[in-house]
């Protein structure tokens, strides 16, 4: 394998194992692994962000192992790989792909957070309609 590729989703791996395989399967010399997240996925005014970050600390006891490094945004996820020059463990490199999306998207994406669907599955709403309500006023 000469590339591989994870798009917002290692930090839910084994790593361990995952980075054992990727080394197994890569060409040696010059096999590429590329892992991305995403940071803060809206910027929208002061008001909103607070309550996006009050969400967030209200999932934090219903994350997953391993969903620190998302909000680390990978700063500290293990890499033991060679750099091929665009970043390495501990400095990944960060760009920027703006992006528009509407409220309604905004929402779809805070549903299908895994936090907020553990929270449901122990009778907890993390998206109450006067939280959407709030997102919506601010």
């Amino acid at each position: 394998v000469n590339l591989i590729t994870v798009a917002t989703a290692v930090h839910w791996f084994d790593i361990p194992k995952f980075y054992s395989v990727a080394r197994r399967v890569l060409c040696k010399p010059g096999g590429v692994i590329a892992l991305w997240t995403y940071t803060d996925m809206v910027e929208v005014n002061p008001e909103f962000e607070r309550i996006l970050r009050h969400l967030r600390e209200a999932c934090k006891p219903y994350w997953k192992p391993g969903a620190q490094y998302l909000f680390e945004e990978y700063r500290n996820l293990p890499f033991p790989f060679e750099s091929v020059g665009l970043g390495c463990e501990g400095q990944p490199v960060q760009l920027e792909m703006p992006r528009e999306m509407s409220f309604e998207t905004f929402l779809s994406v805070l549903r299908t957070m895994s936090a907020v669907a553990t929270a449901k599955q122990h009778g907890v709403d993390l998206l109450t309609d006067d939280i959407v309500k709030e997102f919506e006023t601010a």
